[in-house]
């Protein structure tokens, strides 16, 4: 009698030792680096003035962000405290508009935060010929009103903010254990160790690379066939990517608040 082989158990008992395993040696520094990332650009990392007496921080949701996706823009008075605000908030998109109405009463230093229902996730569309859209690429603040303690400020507009998307363009985004960690600080951390292949290892002079060193010292001992094997080697993407892992997994090494590794 042939028993079968039950793989799709052994699979699933694979792939759960795996993530457990990811789990124990990634998560803290994913979960730092998307810390440092959120605490840069996240909601009410920046603040904008719209007008004289109003400031806001808006944050448009991506889809990277965790469901439910909602965006939201919060409002505080710059000094005085503005009795009535009224807006309507107007993010375009692939030739289509969005508009949320809002009112504050008593606004004060204390931010009032609302969610923009009305507003999709900056999702890409398309990407056809060389045409690139995305359901949210401008918004603008419109019919704003201030009023104050016996003052009414006359209506106003914000200009136009048109959206870079360096989220999509530039960010370092994994997806792991079903959650994407923006992983910037990584990737800053890699990017110095290679610095220090390419410019800093032997060189005795520093590690600041200037044209006019490079064409005096092009022929020394410093520029040989085997530190330029060296720095090839060390330079390659995966081999960075073990060195920084190593340094992290080794506990002697911690990301600096500007994201370079150095010692405990």
């Amino acid at each position: 009698m042939t028993i079968p082989t039950p793989w799709g158990a052994i699979f699933k008992a694979g792939a759960w030792c795996w993530r457990r395993v990811t789990r124990a040696l990634f998560y803290k520094t994913y979960s730092e680096a998307h810390q440092r990332w959120t605490k840069r650009n996240g909601f009410g990392a920046r603040w904008e003035k719209l007008g004289k007496y109003v400031e806001y921080s808006l944050y448009l949701t991506k889809p990277t962000d965790a469901e439910p996706r909602v965006s939201k823009v919060a409002f505080r008075a710059v000094d005085a405290t503005v009795v009535r605000f009224d807006c309507v908030f107007e993010a375009e998109g692939a030739g289509l508009r969005y508009q949320d109405a809002i009112t504050v009463h008593e606004l004060n230093r204390s931010p009032v935060v609302f969610n923009l229902t009305r507003v999709p996730s900056q999702d890409f569309l398309s990407h056809l010929k060389g045409d690139i859209r995305f359901s949210v690429e401008s918004y603008q603040f419109r019919k704003c009103s201030v009023s104050l303690e016996g003052n009414q400020i006359p209506e106003f507009g914000s200009l136009t903010s048109y959206l870079s998307h360096n989220w999509l363009i530039s960010d370092t985004w994994n997806r792991r254990w079903g959650t994407f960690w923006n992983c910037n600080s990584i990737t800053y951390a890699k990017r110095e160790i290679e610095i220090y292949w390419k410019w800093g290892f032997g060189n005795r002079g520093g590690s600041v690379y200037t044209p006019r060193y490079s064409r005096t010292n092009s022929k020394a001992p410093f520029w040989s066939f085997g530190r330029r094997t060296v720095v090839w080697v060390m330079s390659r993407p995966w081999i960075l990517t073990m060195q920084f892992w190593i340094a992290i997994w080794s506990r002697q090494f911690v990301l600096d608040e500007n994201d370079r590794l150095r010692r405990r």
